[in-house]
Formats: structure tokens, sequence, C-alpha cells
């Protein structure tokens, strides 16, 4: 099944992943769940832009590093540019996450929204666990559809969400019967964790909320991306809305 081409969608990445955390949860996994309490590497499988890197470097311990990895070569020229006037030691890598072998070990793993975007998501499990040292960790953040799509309202839509249960349960098995993403990855992701020998494995979900409402500042940038994003028309009524960021945060140890 063909991939999507994150090269195309450099725009709709860069306004949409604003709405996927709020940043007091964030600083609260650092410190208090992760306890990340001196300097770490971190390396990031499917970086992107850059996202999480310019969400942690400022919460983690000052002297922590960032390298990510990323096939898209626009996304990762983009990031460059984001990061090229920040006080923070950084590296963007241009490789195939299924094919990349670290060359350096590092303190800690991350990912966001990508492994269910690749049928061999094991493999790169295997990789971000192979990329720490001991003691290091590794994070992986995916969207649980389920959780999603029960937390979806939109005001004036006339939804029936156990319908639309069925229309994501085909999708999910059109898709993986032929080698596409897996729906449930984030699900399965802690119990590749521990097959694949991490400690202490661990698993939360994230607070955020998206909220749509033509009252917010950045209204018709937000309710454009959502529009793309639910197949809505936004040229007849405003649109109001709440969607449950249903992101899974499983974590894990290697010892």
């Amino acid at each position: 099944m063909e991939q999507r081409d994150w090269n195309k969608d450099q725009e709709y990445l860069l306004n949409t992943r604003k709405y996927f955390w709020n940043d007091d949860y964030l600083n609260f996994l650092v410190k208090n769940v992760w306890e990340i309490n001196k300097p770490v590497k971190v390396i990031d499988f499917g970086c992107g832009f850059g996202y999480l890197g310019l969400k942690l470097l400022p919460i983690l311990p000052q002297g922590s590093s960032y390298t990510g990895i990323d096939i898209a070569a626009n996304l990762l020229e983009k990031g460059k540019i984001l990061f090229k006037e920040l006080p923070y030691e950084y590296n963007f890598i241009n490789a195939d996450l299924t094919e990349y072998t670290p060359e350096s070990e590092y303190d800690l793993a991350i990912c966001q929204a990508v492994l269910r975007h690749i049928p061999q998501y094991d493999t790169v499990l295997r990789k971000m666990i192979a990329s720490v040292g001991v003691n290091g960790k590794v994070i992986c953040i995916e969207v649980n559809r389920r959780i999603e799509n029960s937390g979806l309202y939109i005001y004036g839509e006339e939804r029936n969400v156990f319908n639309n249960d069925d229309e994501k349960k085909n999708e999910w098995l059109s898709e993986l019967n032929n080698g596409g993403r897996d729906f449930l990855t984030g699900s399965k992701i802690p119990v590749l964790m521990e097959k694949f020998g991490l400690k202490d494995v661990s698993v939360r979900v994230n607070d955020y909320v998206e909220y749509v409402s033509p009252y917010q500042d950045d209204y018709n940038t937000h309710a454009a991306n959502f529009a793309k994003e639910h197949g809505l028309r936004t040229d007849k009524q405003d649109i109001y809305a709440t969607n449950v960021r249903g992101l899974l945060i499983s974590f894990g140890t290697k010892k």
C-alpha cells in the first residue's frame, strides 16, 4: 500500500502538531514520570521538522542534545531553519527508519505518530531500543483511533458514532490486509516493548482535547486543517468541535 508523502504535507504538519500536547503535562512527564534530571542525548525517529525537539529541549536539563531522523528531506530542511537560531545542540539525519543504524549511543529514543504509518514498525522499535544504552529510555507516542473516534463531536453534524466505528473497522482491516499501516499499533507497542527486552514498561494517555471554535485567534487555519482531516466543508457554517487526542504514551527502560 502506498505510504503518505509527508514532504508534500509540510504545512499540515506545522499547523496541526501544536494541537497534540498541553505543555504542563509534557513537563510533568519529563520531570515526574520519566524523572529526567540530568542532560540527555535524545534521538527522535521520524522527527519531521523536529517538533518533539522543539517541545522537549526547553524543559530538559540544560546541556541536552537532540538528533532527528526522517526520510522526508524537505521537512528536515524546515527543521534546520527552525532550530538555527535556538541555543541547543542538534543534528538532522536523512534516512529510512527501517534501514538506519545509529552511530552513537543515546539516553532517550522517542517517536510520535510515526510507527502506525510504517508496516514494519516492529523493526523500527528494535532500532530504537538498540540506539540507547543501559538505563536508556524508549518512548513511543501513538494515536489510538478507538479513543479518538469515541471522543469526536462536531456541532450540527448528524453523525452516529457507532456507524463511524464500522467505517473505521473496515478502513483498518482494508489497510492491514493490503500490507499497510495498522490502526492498532499504539495498543500493541507496550507488548512488543516487553517482548523485545525493555523493563518497567508503562502506558499513559495524553490529556489534550482539541477544541475548535470561531472565537479562537487562529480559527481560520485551525478550522481548515480540522475540516481537511475530517472531510468537512468550511464554507457552509462555522465549525464547533471537540476532538479527543487519543495519544497512547508507551515507555520502557533498557536494562
